[in-house]
């Protein structure tokens, strides 16, 4: 199973969201996340599992663009992208609907 994973997807995806989160979080909005987060998450050891949870979702949606087939850049972005998006799309709207 360990050999079907993507690492240079993965470790392109973490590179790229690391990126992406700094510049929309660490230059754009820094002073609102700051007074929203908890101490804990401020920490390295919290960031550090940011970066934990991060590979973790990678590596499923490598595992999961394996088995649906999705080949190549243009493939597994398209795919990926699809997963990314309604994935949580379908879990915040969940929340919404039953949770108010």
């Amino acid at each position: 199973m360990v050999k079907s994973i993507n690492w240079l997807g993965v470790v392109a995806g973490l590179v790229f969201g690391q990126v992406l989160s700094f510049l929309w979080y660490g230059m754009l909005f820094a002073r609102q996340l700051h007074d929203l987060m908890p101490t804990s998450a401020r920490t390295p050891l919290g960031m550090a599992e940011g970066v934990g949870l991060t590979v973790v979702m990678l590596v499923g949606l490598s595992l999961i663009l394996k088995r649906m087939g999705a080949d190549g850049w243009a493939g597994g972005a398209k795919a990926g992208g699809l997963l990314w998006f309604f994935l949580p799309f379908v879990g915040e709207l969940m929340n919404v609907v039953y949770m108010g």
